[in-house]
């Protein structure tokens, strides 16, 4: 990894009650490890008894069918000049991706943000990681997941 750390964001995504959405995913590239280093969720809930989102952070094996890969990053340092190599996908998912295994679950409640260091889990080259929401009332969420190449 050569410290090209980036953001891949998301806006006003829509949370339909009780349907698990997959909001994001990213391939690191061919050979090539990936760190996930930051997950910000923040959610525009206004119903104090409403049930928390269930936030799933998964390794999968397949991508789906989760819109088209999107040049939507943001480079913390904006004068380096590499091409960032990761895939990301983002937008409506009409197939979600396979699962192979879910690396951390997180609840948070709907009026308040959730804000989760990753440690730096490292993807190997090719892998895929998305983060998947599931909450009980239609909500609207935003924020960013920040990785390094």
């Amino acid at each position: 990894m050569a410290g090209m750390i980036f953001r891949v964001p998301f806006k006003d995504v829509t949370l339909t009650a009780t349907t698990a959405r997959t909001i994001l995913l990213v391939k690191a590239p061919t050979n090539i490890r990936l760190k996930l280093r930051r997950l910000a969720i923040f959610a525009n809930g206004t119903t104090g008894t409403n049930e928390p989102i269930l936030v799933d952070l998964n390794r999968c094996s397949t991508d789906g069918s989760l819109g088209t890969s999107s040049g939507n990053t943001s480079k913390n340092d904006a004068s380096k000049t590499e091409t960032i190599q990761t895939t990301v996908y983002t937008g409506t998912v009409t197939t979600e991706p396979t699962v192979d295994s879910t690396h951390s679950s997180y609840r948070f409640h709907p009026q308040n943000g959730m804000f989760e260091a990753l440690d730096g889990i490292e993807a190997k080259g090719g892998e895929r990681w998305a983060v998947k929401l599931t909450a009980d009332n239609t909500v609207d969420v935003s924020g960013y997941l920040e990785l390094e190449e």
